[in-house]
């Protein structure tokens, strides 16, 4: 889940405006949910996007699919932070970086 995350930021020009920040993401929580077990040798077909950002915080879906018949194996979600480096708090997450994010999926 983090490789995809980080691609589909550094993608978007993300994690270039995020360093500009002197930002990086924390994780608040992941939630996943296995709908039905994948089997040795299959092929896994992962994606994501954003499903919604307010001031302090953004949430990242992914489906975890065969790349045979598109049968989904997991649905997952993860509520990301805004983090000031220097201070260690978080900050608001500027609209300008929300709209990076708009009608943008990567798998």
């Amino acid at each position: 889940m983090q490789d995809i995350a980080v691609a589909h930021s550094d993608s978007v020009g993300c994690t270039r405006v995020t360093k500009e920040l002197n930002c990086t993401w924390f994780v608040r929580s992941h939630t996943i949910e296995y709908k039905r077990p994948a089997a040795l040798g299959d092929t896994i077909v992962v994606t994501t996007w954003i499903d919604g950002t307010d001031l302090l915080r953004s949430t990242r879906k992914y489906t975890f699919e065969s790349g045979d018949d598109k049968t989904v194996f997991a649905t997952a979600e993860t509520v990301w932070i805004l983090v000031d480096v220097s201070s260690g708090r978080p900050r608001r997450i500027p609209a300008d970086l929300i709209e990076l994010f708009r009608e943008e999926s990567v798998d």
